[in-house]
């Protein structure tokens, strides 16, 4: 009688149906079950799900660099800007938003392809991008300015229209980045309370809500965060990076819960943008990684 064959013989086309089954983030895992398994890995792994750690540099042009946690590498984008003194003002998947005094330039860190959207009128304290071909801009310390830009079905980003909602200024907590949520855009304040815009109905303006109010105590620094399950999430970061605390929105309630573990999750912050990912490196896992140079 022939003997029965084990999994670790089993066809490679095989193995490469079961792989499109799966999740990306467990491939690496069962490269590692043997070497037949491992011959069934593509040679490469999709940068745009890993998180990215990104910077520039200005030198007459802009280099744009990013760092992928999956390869443990930094890549540099193979083409410079022609847009000096520009500034990391978003981020959102593949798509890096850079910010010029006159002008905002939309970046394809995949294909390396930008796109110079209409000259701004004047600058904004905080850029959101929705990765669909719709970007804000948004200033609310004088006084509440929301302005839409829109990308046509022909790849053109058409003028901003701006908005100047009758609302009550506000200022948000320093460095902390606004959040898609839902539908809703959320900016953190200072005092920890949430401050939401329909962003179908962007000419009404910020609202200030009762709830959450706040965290109870001091912080230096802080992070508004969409998780990759959907929450929402803060991180604090005490003076001089300790301690780090995470928080994140209890729906019912409306309150700050404290996580205590990040379940197996890395947590990248950065100046204008943070995000969070289940991760297969257990040097990254259940760490947050503060910001820094490249």
């Amino acid at each position: 009688m022939s003997q029965e064959r084990d999994w670790s013989s089993l066809p490679v086309d095989l193995l490469i149906l079961i792989l499109k089954r799966l999740r990306w983030s467990s491939h690496p895992s069962i490269a590692l079950v043997c070497r037949q398994w491992s011959s069934a890995m593509s040679p490469f792994y999709p940068v745009w799900i890993t998180p990215l750690l990104l910077n520039t540099t200005d030198v007459g042009t802009t280099n744009v660099r990013y760092y992928s946690p999956y390869f443990q590498k930094n890549f540099e984008i193979g083409d410079t800007l022609e847009a000096p003194d520009a500034k990391i003002c978003y981020a959102n998947g593949r798509y890096l938003t850079l910010c010029m005094s006159k002008q905002i330039l939309k970046v394809d860190l995949l294909t390396d392809d930008f796109y110079r959207l209409a000259p701004i009128s004047q600058r904004f304290e905080h850029i959101i991008y929705d990765g669909m071909g719709k970007m804000f801009g948004i200033s609310t310390l004088a006084v509440q300015v929301i302005a839409c830009c829109m990308q046509n079905s022909d790849g053109v980003w058409e003028h901003w229209e701006y908005s100047y909602p009758d609302r009550t200024k506000f200022t948000a907590s320093p460095g902390s980045n606004p959040v898609l949520h839902h539908g809703l855009i959320y900016l953190l304040l200072e005092d920890g309370r949430l401050a939401v815009c329909d962003e179908r109905r962007h000419e009404e303006g910020f609202e200030i809500l009762e709830k959450p109010r706040g965290f109870g105590f001091v912080y230096e620094d802080s992070y508004l965060i969409e998780s990759g399950q959907g929450e929402l999430m803060v991180v604090l970061i005490g003076r001089r990076g300790s301690p780090v605390d995470v928080f994140k929105l209890n729906g019912p309630t409306m309150e700050w819960d404290k996580m205590e573990s990040l379940d197996g999750r890395a947590l990248f912050t950065g100046t204008l943008t943070t995000i969070m990912k289940k991760t297969t490196i257990k040097s990254d896992a259940e760490q947050d990684l503060p910001p820094k140079t490249l």
